[in-house]
């Protein structure tokens, strides 16, 4: 029969990660009057000590398995962490979002973290986890299952688009963001145009997205239904002023798109090369 101590470590790892709170409710489930003092005396600091639990960001645990290491933790799940930082009030982003999809062209050890207050980035089993700003945090946000019932906040398909293409630094760059963002299925384009009503975008915005709607409908199966009068109704929306996709590369050489009156890098569309 396990120990009290072993029941707890296997608790532990069967969540993987855990917050202070469940970590005390894990131990009273056999310790019922147990204070939480006791708790980290006999249970907490020992399991620690003997490197069976990590503590980091003070009340968050992950679970050690026998023969391992804090950063060899097999079949970790990154997300599990950023599901319980803060009491799940983080919200997964960008490029951390497209992996959540399952249509990143790549895989990253870092993980973009929606927040309303910063907090300095930490690393947990080689992940690096980082704040990110987002406008209008609360906006097209959906609740998702990560694994064991736990759920996380992860911006929505339609959002992560647009963010992607706001901001595509925290999604990899032109290339990745391009590669992942063109299989990024279940779009639904009515609430992508909603979207951008509730943005207020601005006007290069728009045009990113009117123009790569028009590249990803040529390129990938997910855009084939995409309705032409959403694409005209962009249109509608944009000014007579002429833009540049990328406002570094006014000096290099570009392609006027007259549809969109946007200035595109003459090797833009070089970023989908190799799908």
């Amino acid at each position: 029969m396990p120990t009290e101590r072993e029941r707890i470590h296997g608790e532990v790892l069967r969540r993987q990660v855990v917050t202070y709170d469940e970590l005390v409710n894990i131990v009273r489930q056999t310790k019922p009057k147990l204070s939480k003092k006791d708790i980290q005396d006999i249970y907490i600091e020992p399991l620690v000590k003997q490197k069976k639990l990590l503590r980091f960001r003070r009340a968050l645990f992950l679970g050690i398995p026998l023969g391992f290491s804090d950063d060899q933790i097999p079949n970790f799940n990154k997300f599990l962490v950023a599901a319980k930082f803060r009491n799940g009030k983080s919200i997964l982003a960008y490029h951390s979002a497209l992996e959540f999809y399952g249509c990143a062209y790549n895989t990253f050890d870092e993980v973009y973290l929606g927040v309303k207050t910063k907090f300095a980035p930490f690393k947990v089993c080689g992940i690096k986890y980082r704040p990110v700003f987002l406008r209008k945090r609360d906006l097209h946000i959906n609740k998702l299952t990560v694994s064991n019932n736990v759920s996380i906040r992860v911006t929505s398909r339609e959002r992560t688009f647009l963010d992607c293409l706001n901001q595509p630094k925290y999604a990899g760059g032109w290339e990745e963001s391009l590669k992942s963002l063109e299989s990024l299925n279940g779009i639904d384009f009515k609430k992508l145009l909603e979207l951008i009503v509730d943005f207020s975008s601005s006007q290069l915005l728009i045009r990113k997205t009117g123009y790569l709607l028009d590249l990803f409908r040529d390129h990938s199966i997910y855009y084939e239904e995409l309705p032409q009068d959403l694409l005209k109704k962009l249109e509608l929306m944009i000014s007579s002023s002429k833009i540049y996709l990328d406002r570094n590369k006014r000096g290099s050489k570009n392609i006027y798109v007259s549809r969109w009156r946007l200035f595109v890098p003459s090797n833009f569309k070089e970023n989908l090369r190799g799908i």
